[in-house]
């Protein structure tokens, strides 16, 4: 479903984060919406700008994890977030996003205008089948989605420093400008590996 000029290598999926709050964020005014626990950088990377981060935390019951995705959807309402960060399969806890409740949330953001940054970085380490479930296969051409992926966990190349965004044409010229001016750009014989 990947159009062309929709995927940006970055440095990363650290760097695609930073880029993604500092494009869609107002320092001192927005908010981003995460699910505790889960990997650290979207708390760090939203207190640097400065932006809010507003936690609805994963539940633990019977020794696996869910997430009230009611409770998500009215934060993310009542709070105005501009963000709605979704780390499925998830680090650190293993829980994974129903496709059924990524329909909902997807959904519930396409109304409201709110971007859905899911971080895809463990999608291929899913037990149950080849890949996990992705909102890439649910969203429309238009939706204010974004993947974020990294070549780090499933093809062992942790410490490389290279990543990649699946995110709307219409944003190419401004994530292109902004790694421009943050790390120029991926190294070339990097992306040759």
């Amino acid at each position: 479903n990947v159009q062309p000029g929709q995927i940006l290598a970055t440095r990363g999926a650290d760097e695609s984060i930073k880029l993604l709050t500092r494009v869609f964020c107002e320092p001192h005014k927005d908010s981003v919406l995460v699910h505790p626990p889960t990997f650290g950088i979207y708390k760090v990377d939203a207190g640097s700008l400065p932006v809010e981060t507003v936690e609805v935390p994963l539940v633990e019951e019977a020794g696996s994890f869910s997430l009230n995705t009611e409770e998500m959807i009215e934060t993310a309402k009542s709070k105005k977030a501009k963000i709605v960060y979704i780390c499925s399969p998830n680090n650190p806890t293993g829980w994974t996003m129903p496709a059924e409740e990524q329909a909902i949330v997807l959904e519930h953001c396409r109304r409201r205008g709110i971007w859905v940054v899911a971080d895809d970085v463990y999608s291929r380490l899913y037990r149950h089948a080849d890949c996990a479930p992705s909102f890439l296969s649910i969203a429309e051409p238009d939706d204010l989605l974004i993947s974020v992926n990294s070549f780090s966990k499933c093809w062992s190349m942790t410490g490389w420093r290279l990543g990649w965004l699946v995110a709307p044409a219409s944003l190419e010229a401004r994530l292109g400008q902004l790694t421009e001016f943050n790390t120029s750009c991926t190294a070339g014989f990097v992306q040759d590996a």
